[in-house]
């Protein structure tokens, strides 16, 4: 994923500073507005963008029980019962 400014002129983006885009392909452009005067900061590179994006796609919403449950809520299996801890037994030396 390349992330940078731009700016709009009439009918194209003028990317602030060079981009390396690979020719010939296709790609998905996302605009984010920024205020005026507003200083962009260089995006993280790696895995620390890619969470960074993924957590802005996620939603708010979660149920609480998704991690024990997750089964249930992917592939509509029944819910789980939650487990109760053991009880712990005194055994005495023979």
């Amino acid at each position: 994923m390349v992330s940078f400014a731009a700016h709009p002129d009439g009918k194209v983006l003028v990317p602030e500073e060079a981009v390396d885009i690979p020719a010939g392909g296709q790609s998905m452009v996302t605009l984010e507005a920024i205020e005026a005067g507003h200083r962009t900061r260089k995006p993280p590179h790696g895995w620390v963008e890619k969470a960074m994006e993924l957590s802005r796609r996620m939603p708010n919403d979660l149920p609480e029980d998704l991690a024990e449950q997750h089964d249930h809520y992917i592939h509509g299996t029944p819910k789980r019962r939650e487990k109760s801890s053991p009880t712990p037994s005194i055994s005495s030396p023979l």
